[in-house]
């Protein structure tokens, strides 16, 4: 299991899911993340990256991620 949260300024779609800035994302192995950058409206910008499960490292996350736990 890898946790995240979804940074300002971006959402992330898991499991066909939409999650805002703030939000803890909970990866199991084998599943993946989007990460879409968002305008200062909340609008969709368009994705920023695709990450599978062991692409992403909690120590070091993605741009629009940071680190879930806490």
């Amino acid at each position: 299991m890898k946790t995240f949260r979804v940074e300002p300024g971006h959402d992330a779609l898991h499991r066909g899911v939409w999650h805002g800035p703030g939000v803890r994302v909970i990866l199991e192995e084998g599943e993946r993340l989007d990460v879409y950058s968002t305008t200062s409206q909340g609008a969709r910008n368009g994705c920023i990256g695709s990450y599978h499960y062991a692409q992403l490292n909690p120590a070091a996350p993605p741009p629009g991620l940071r680190p879930g736990d806490g």
